[in-house]
């Protein structure tokens, strides 16, 4: 898995641009469409961030499948979040997405649904799977996911490496979540990925990410392509 240098871009040029150059290895790298950019984002548009997820109101689940904390309604995630969320649903990012995935007329998701602020803290965990397709209100086609880790001096011994699975689940390739990593990849029904290891943090630190999801035009045949999340269980 290469991971690939900043690539903080202010016009459509240089987006389009950075996009096109590391668009043949985002066609490449193993186990399937993927890139892991590190320093994406500047610096000063983050500074703060890490503070918002410990302010936020954020939702808790604890099933078989996963267990983490999330806030995905847009008028409740504080300001600064809300600004990376944005950028990342402008249409500068946009063409950059188009450049390097080669899919074409992607619409962002200014709802969030399943997106937003994300966080894991000690014992928490997400269970390999693959996503949703269909946007339940406006019916289109997801087709890309994008990760944004905030997590400063992560140890390895804390365990939360992001998996990606082969097709065939027999191997897969971690990302550790370190500080302004960008994880972008396909959205299809072997696109498989989790948190599946409990996480072995100290009490009071947690694995913090932001999420986004793009979509092209209708689904013209839903029921071929699945509305809800697909839990499996790996080695």
């Amino acid at each position: 898995m290469a991971d690939h240098g900043g690539l903080v871009f202010d016009t459509l040029e240089q987006a389009v641009g950075a996009g096109y150059e590391l668009a043949e290895c985002y066609q490449s790298d193993p186990p399937w469409p993927h890139a892991v950019i590190r320093g994406l984002w500047p610096e000063s548009l983050l500074e703060g961030i890490e503070e918002e997820f410990k302010q936020g109101i954020f939702h808790y689940g604890h099933t078989r499948y996963s267990n983490k904390y999330w806030l995905d309604k847009p008028s409740k995630i504080p300001p600064i979040s809300k600004a990376v969320l944005d950028l990342g649903n402008s249409s500068l990012f946009l063409s950059f997405l188009e450049a390097l995935t080669a899919v074409r007329d992607l619409h962002a998701d200014p709802l969030l649904i399943g997106g937003g602020m994300h966080k894991h803290g000690p014992g928490g965990y997400l269970k390999v799977h693959t996503d949703f397709r269909v946007h339940p209100i406006t019916g289109r086609d997801r087709r890309l996911n994008v990760l944004l880790f905030l997590n400063r001096d992560w140890q390895e011994s804390w365990q939360g490496n992001l998996e990606l699975w082969t097709p065939k689940l027999d191997r897969c390739w971690t990302v550790r979540p370190e500080w302004n990593t960008t994880v972008i990849f396909d959205t299809t029904t072997t696109s498989f990925h989790g948190l599946p290891k409990p996480l072995e943090c100290p009490p009071g630190v947690e694995r913090k990410s932001l999420a986004w999801y793009y979509y092209t035009g209708n689904v013209s045949l839903k029921n071929a392509i699945p509305t809800e999340t697909g839990w499996v269980e790996v080695p």
